[in-house]
């Protein structure tokens, strides 16, 4: 397995009698540190939306964005981007915004929008090219009619001639058993993984996510989840009743050792997989025949899509629906295997059997 680049290692204060680590970290950085890998999603979407489309994306509306570490990600990449995070948690976005990668990066704060609205109901005046629901985001639609006026929200906010949702899910035999507890060490703190309880008639499965510190101090519990576990064949369904014309899904096992495997396109996964992690692309039209014009965007996309005020929502909530951060412990193991890949930011212009033949790998 590919080693994870090096991130900063969580910032805190000296620590006291009185003041133990777990009291002193800020619980997002911890976040970020142990669960994100915006560059390997980054690179993922922009290889699908080439397949699909033969040019780059140039807008992304991030879905429960949390700390917005993809949005940022993405409109840094490329001048010509711009990005949108929509989160219902108030608290987490300011962080964001004074705290994560928008704070950092003063060369795109004025192309990242961070909006506080509900993610099922609001959609931005403007459609977008691609529109993002990762870290489990789909199960926290426990019903089949919660899932799908998610569903229809994410497709009435894309660009009906070349847009794009793609969303993650997990699942596989262990991820029904209930009292199990995984680890995974960082340099200043071990990321805990609990699996607290599954329910067979709802589907329904209660996890949590705790950091304990080399003091022993222990943020217990800091993100909880309710999560619906949805199999493949019921998003891929969902997403062709609201709309979508194309739907794929890039598979990744691991083993018990943890070792990853590669993310390869699929369309059934075996009953003896104990643990896998894949992305779901869903596309409007079918694949379009090659313009002669290449896959660069078109001169005029600036002025046929002007973007609009990001701030101006329709319907704008007066209530919480979702949490805005859902986390995992398999998936960033997943995902660091795609950060050794090379970049694919400036380049569009490979053939599209080579991206089919190259993408498990995200090369």
């Amino acid at each position: 397995m590919a080693k994870s680049k090096k991130q900063p290692a969580p910032s805190h204060q000296s620590t006291t009698a009185s003041q133990p680590l777990s009291k002193t970290t800020d619980k997002y950085i911890c976040y970020e540190r142990s669960v994100n890998a915006p560059q390997a999603d980054l690179n993922f979407i922009i290889k699908a939306y080439r397949i699909a489309y033969h040019k780059k994306p140039i807008t992304l509306r991030e879905d429960f964005c949390g700390t917005a570490a993809l949005l940022c990600q993405f409109v840094a990449s490329d001048v010509e981007r711009t990005g949108y995070g929509v989160d219902n948690d108030q608290d987490v976005l300011q962080w964001a915004k004074q705290n994560g990668s928008l704070a950092k990066n003063p060369n795109i704060q004025d192309r990242v929008h961070l909006v506080w609205g509900d993610s099922f109901r609001d959609t931005l005046e403007q459609p977008v090219d691609v529109v993002v629901a990762f870290n489990y985001a789909l199960c926290f639609s426990h019903t089949r009619t919660r899932l799908l006026e998610y569903l229809r929200n994410a497709f009435k906010g894309l660009d009906k001639k070349c847009g794009m949702f793609v969303a993650d899910l997990y699942g596989g035999t262990s991820s029904y058993v209930q009292n199990k507890t995984s680890k995974r060490e960082f340099p200043e703190f071990t990321y805990i993984w609990e699996q607290i309880s599954y329910d067979f008639a709802s589907n329904i499965a209660s996890n949590a996510l705790s950091f304990k510190f080399p003091d022993g101090s222990m943020m217990k519990r800091v993100f909880t989840y309710q999560f619906r576990l949805w199999t493949l064949r019921d998003i891929e369904e969902a997403l062709y009743e609201v709309g979508f014309t194309s739907v794929t899904f890039w598979v990744a096992e691991s083993d018990d050792n943890g070792t990853i495997g590669e993310f390869t396109e699929r369309k059934e996964i075996r009953g003896d997989i104990e643990t896998f992690n894949a992305f779901i692309v869903a596309t409007l039209q079918d694949k379009p025949t090659r313009s002669n014009s290449g896959d660069q965007p078109s001169a005029s996309r600036n002025t046929t899509r002007p973007i609009t005020t990001p701030t101006t929502l329709r319907n704008h909530p007066s209530r919480k629906d979702v949490g805005g951060h859902c986390l995992d412990l398999d998936k960033q193991a997943i995902r660091n295997t795609l950060e050794s890949s090379e970049s694919c930011l400036d380049d569009e212009s490979h053939d599209d059997a080579d991206d089919l033949a190259s993408i498990s790998s995200i090369e």
